[in-house]
């Protein structure tokens, strides 16, 4: 009777036919939620790809930005530094035609010994300095830049007075 009921309660089948169903089952159950999870790991990972590349594409922006801003306040600095050029040329020419009214004959030089001066200037935002030799101190506070030859090399040179000075290669 006890055979009989089992069986019945699986309608038909005996006991090893339902565990072996169940088995399959259970496998073909687990291999789908292997797939899953496979396809949930790959999409957890192109979401984290995509988190990091969205992460570097507004690191990039904000670097554009900043090189945009650069840029602009470079774009002012030159506009500022083209103006006192611009200004520094007018007071150089104004200059150049008052000697060039103080000396009519500007062609007959003579040999005569002059006083002459050297001047030391100090370079903007370093410890060194350049020399200038001049017979005219007088217009030294009109002096607005100093003029060195683009081909010519410059070098660093510590003096025995303790300053140093960039002089023309050519001279040491």
């Amino acid at each position: 009777m006890d055979h009989q009921f089992r069986t019945a309660a699986f309608g038909g089948f005996n006991r090893q036919d339902v565990l072996d169903y169940l088995a399959s089952s259970a496998l073909a159950n687990q291999q789908q939620l292997q797939a899953v999870q496979e396809q949930l790991d790959q999409s957890r990972k192109e979401l984290e790809e995509s988190a990091a590349q969205k992460d570097e594409i507004q690191a990039l922006q904000a670097q554009a930005e900043e090189l945009q801003s650069q840029l602009a306040q470079a774009k002012v600095r030159e506009q500022e530094l083209t103006k006192a050029l611009e200004a520094a040329q007018q007071r150089v020419q104004q200059l150049d035609l008052r000697v060039t009214q103080l000396e009519p004959d500007a062609m007959a030089y003579a040999a005569v010994k002059e006083r002459s001066a050297v001047v030391r200037f100090k370079v903007v935002g370093e410890d060194a300095y350049f020399l200038a030799w001049t017979t005219t101190p007088w217009t030294l506070p009109s002096n607005v830049a100093l003029c060195v030859n683009p081909s010519e090399t410059y070098v660093k040179v510590k003096a025995a007075d303790g300053y140093t000075y960039y002089m023309a290669q050519a001279l040491l």
